[in-house]
């Protein structure tokens, strides 16, 4: 009787620590996702120290990419989104028409377009813009001048998993 408590006491003691430990992955991957960017080379060398951190992090890639749900269908109506948050001066919501992993770089750089004043003038220059030229899963729109010289070009990807088209440059 001694050793069947025993063994239900270490079988108990193994089960909370694997519960424990799926728990904590769960968390950290959830907030892993939720603050996904784009880190630098050096960080990127730290982070990714073995095969095991390379699936984590293309594993939490994937799960930013499956829950992000902004954009629009088409890569004008995501730029239209983008213009009308923009004007608004939400940098939170500009940010999130972007691809995941560039949605904090350019939320701090539409926070400073606000804080310049400059937000209404880039927001009119983008609502200027000629027809998408889409190839596959990638989409330009440009803006030409009189001349007929590009004068801004902005790029966009469809994200594979949400179908929306999602900014990765202006």
């Amino acid at each position: 009787m001694k050793n069947k408590n025993k063994l239900i006491l270490v079988i108990a003691v193994v089960a909370i620590i694997f519960v424990s430990w799926y728990v904590w992955r769960w968390v950290s991957d959830y907030y892993a996702v939720k603050n996904f960017s784009v880190a630098s080379e050096q960080e990127l060398r730290e982070l990714l120290k073995t095969d095991a951190d390379y699936i984590r992090l293309e594993r939490i890639a994937k799960l930013a990419y499956q829950r992000d749900n902004y954009g629009s269908t088409t890569p004008e109506g995501t730029l239209e989104l983008f213009v009308e948050a923009l004007k608004k001066g939400d940098a939170d919501l500009a940010s999130k028409y972007f691809l995941p992993e560039l949605q904090k770089e350019y939320r701090t750089a539409v926070e400073n377009w606000v804080r310049l004043g400059k937000n209404i003038g880039i927001a009119d220059n983008l609502s200027r813009v000629d027809m998408p030229e889409i190839k596959g899963n990638s989409a330009f729109i440009t803006t030409t001048n009189s001349k007929k010289e590009i004068i801004l070009m902005i790029r966009l990807a469809k994200n594979q998993y949400t179908q929306k088209w999602k900014l990765e440059s202006i």
